[in-house]
């Protein structure tokens, strides 16, 4: 509060008082009034309105209580994977830290905090940075509708601290040669089995030579429907996957609208998906009655749709399978066939706009950021088609002047 000197429209002098006022979601604005009296009135009187509307407002609701009731409202709103994320981050992080703050007392100052308390934790920083990004989406309506005039976590920033992800796996791929005899292994081409008991042809083939040689997610996979793959044209489409709603199997949209397209299928994926609609068909005909129709291209053994846990299993044995021909693999998960068929990709010299396709990324940055890992092999090749590309005219040079 201080006294402020001005002079009007017609040049005379005159004084006011003037105060700074700043709210509790850290917006600034200004109050004048002739007095400092009637200005101290003006303060208390807008103190008290605000406390009054937020009270009316908030109903005195504390930050856990909206975040329940937020969490309520959005339920069939969004994916089941987002919602189920939302929770994850209000019931871990959120509500343990913030809780018992009244919504209209939260201060950026707060969030930010907690953010450093989660980093002091040992959390990983993409984890703190998501925590906040579920905080601001929550306090979002509550600035649309007024209730608050900033948003504290959008003001509270991105917190500090390193920001690669603690304690991540590496990813890993496998090379082009890995690849083949994998499959090779999986088809029975190497040979009987070591085991006793274990059947020549793996049932699943089919499923990873989709996975590497298309880059498909593994929902994408497990939700997909013969009426969806035409055989005869090479092609199938894209729209839909298998989720996993409250402990049930549904399916449900694909991940973003760039994930719905149509694939084409090369010469080796149309043999792998006829010789599986064969023997599918065959099985069909063992069951009878005791078949689970559902049109799925990759079902479980009676036909009902396959838990991703049990797909990641499966794979898992497949490759100690293939350890026990003697094949070196290294230890990848299933979602790293996906890795592994867009690093085949890149490095054979297709497209990024044609890999970005076949993955289904709504943007380029995913497909060169995440998904291109560069091989010890073609890193080092690399570096000797540039040698050549800048060395090779001052060769010539020096050989042309030796023979001189």
């Amino acid at each position: 509060m201080h006294k402020h000197k001005y002079k009007d429209r017609k040049g005379r002098e005159k004084t006011h008082w003037r105060a700074k006022i700043r709210d509790k979601a850290g917006g600034v604005r200004w109050l004048t009034a002739s007095t400092r009296s009637a200005l101290r009135a003006r303060i208390a009187d807008l103190e008290s309105a605000e406390a009054g509307s937020a009270d009316r407002r908030c109903g005195r609701e504390t930050l856990g209580d909206y975040l329940h009731r937020w969490l309520k409202s959005i339920r069939h709103s969004v994916r089941p994977g987002t919602w189920s994320t939302y929770e994850k981050d209000a019931r871990l992080y959120l509500i343990p830290g913030l809780g018992e703050f009244m919504l209209h007392d939260l201060l950026p100052s707060d969030v930010a905090t907690m953010l450093t308390e989660l980093l002091d934790r040992g959390l990983a920083h993409s984890t703190v940075c998501h925590a906040r990004a579920t905080l601001r989406t929550a306090l979002r309506p509550l600035v649309v509708d007024g209730i608050l005039s900033r948003n504290p976590a959008s003001l509270a920033g991105a917190p500090k601290g390193d920001r690669e992800p603690r304690l991540r796996r590496e990813m890993r791929t496998w090379t082009a040669e890995q690849a083949a005899t994998f499959l090779a292994c999986m088809r029975g081409e190497l040979g009987p089995p070591k085991t006793r008991g274990e059947p020549l042809m793996d049932h699943w083939v089919a499923l990873y030579t989709l996975a590497l040689f298309r880059g498909m997610r593994q929902g994408e996979l497990l939700g997909l429907l013969w009426s969806r793959v035409d055989l005869d044209a090479g092609r199938l489409r894209i729209d839909c996957q298998l989720g996993d709603v409250d402990g049930t199997l549904q399916l449900m949209p694909p991940k973003s609208q760039a994930s719905r397209r149509t694939i084409s299928l090369p010469p080796e994926c149309l043999r792998a998906l006829r010789e599986h609609k064969a023997r599918q068909d065959a099985r069909k005909r063992a069951l009878s009655g005791r078949w689970q129709e559902h049109g799925l291209v990759f079902p479980t053994l009676k036909g009902g749709p396959m838990r991703s846990c049990y797909a990641r299993v499966r794979f898992r044995r497949a490759c100690e399978r293939a350890r026990r021909h003697g094949i070196d693999l290294p230890d990848i998960r299933f979602h790293e066939m996906r890795h592994t068929c867009a690093t085949l990709c890149l490095e054979a010299g297709i497209s990024p706009r044609i890999v970005q396709r076949l993955l289904g990324h709504a943007s380029i940055k995913v497909t060169l950021g995440i998904y291109s890992h560069v091989s010890p092999a073609a890193e080092e090749e690399s570096g000797k088609l540039l040698e050549d590309r800048i060395l090779g005219g001052s060769r010539q040079t020096r050989r042309q002047t030796q023979g001189v």
